[in-house]
């Protein structure tokens, strides 16, 4: 379920929530909306990654400071989607590539990989 919910926070940002039969994003700030979403979901993930011993404390940690980086990006773009669209649309198409990665990263994860690699 949390592998789920990732991944549609992850894809609304990537391939638009209308093909996933989820009401498109009609500006930015429901752009920034869906990817925040997708922040809950990597949180929910990496818990449940936790408490599946399926993830070391220490790269617990490092998701951890991305996906709260993530967040930072999309405050900041949150904070400017009025007054500056391009840079918003900036820091937002950042986080959601980060996004991807750690959603990546915990799926191998997921699937005891032993070759995973968090690539931000």
């Amino acid at each position: 379920m949390l592998k789920k919910l990732i991944f549609i926070g992850i894809a609304c940002g990537l391939v638009g929530c209308q093909s996933l039969g989820l009401a498109p994003a009609q500006n930015t700030q429901q752009s920034i909306a869906y990817a925040y979403s997708g922040v809950t979901a990597a949180l929910n993930t990496l818990a449940g990654a936790i408490g599946a011993g399926l993830i070391s404390s220490a790269d617990a940690e490092k998701v951890n400071g991305a996906i709260l980086t993530v967040k930072s990006s999309l405050d900041e773009a949150n904070a400017v989607a009025s007054t500056n669209g391009a840079s918003a649309a900036s820091l937002l198409a950042g986080a959601t590539k980060s996004l991807a990665s750690i959603s990546a990263y915990l799926t191998c994860k997921q699937q005891r990989s032993v070759s995973c690699q968090l690539s931000l």
